[in-house]
């Protein structure tokens, strides 16, 4: 997955491999996540990456240094739960669609994935008798 498929500010995030996700702003303009690479599960990849998007998402949301809130409380993230809403929002309800998954089918298919032509997504959304 590409960054520039993800939002208007990717060309201000970096990406990078570590044994945990995570996300950090370092500056206005310098958002980086890293996402695991799970041999065998590219679709774990996928949605780490997808929810450490919406960790970055939230925070390029946030008032920048020209905003008049910038340095107050009230430009500052809420708290870690609207962190997690957002990132969840990404991770569950944008990555895990027909809509936006699809685009990345045959990339799945290459890496082993157990996808199935045509677009389900069945293995994106598991269902199990609970």
């Amino acid at each position: 997955m590409t960054c520039s498929t993800l939002g208007p500010r990717s060309s201000i995030t970096c990406v990078a491999r570590s044994p945990h996700p995570f996300s950090i702003t370092l500056g206005p303009a310098d958002y980086r996540i890293t996402t695991r690479v799970v041999k065998g599960q590219p679709l774990s990849c996928f949605l780490a990456t997808a929810h450490e998007w919406g960790h970055s998402l939230y925070e390029q949301g946030l008032p920048d240094q020209s905003h008049q809130w910038f340095a107050w409380p009230l430009g500052q993230a809420t708290s870690m739960a609207v962190h997690e809403s957002q990132s969840l929002f990404w991770e569950n309800r944008v990555a895990r669609s027909r809509a936006f998954a699809g685009q990345w089918w045959s990339s799945f298919a290459a890496m082993g994935a157990p996808v199935q032509t045509g677009g389900s997504v069945a293995c994106l959304n598991p269902l199990a008798p609970g």
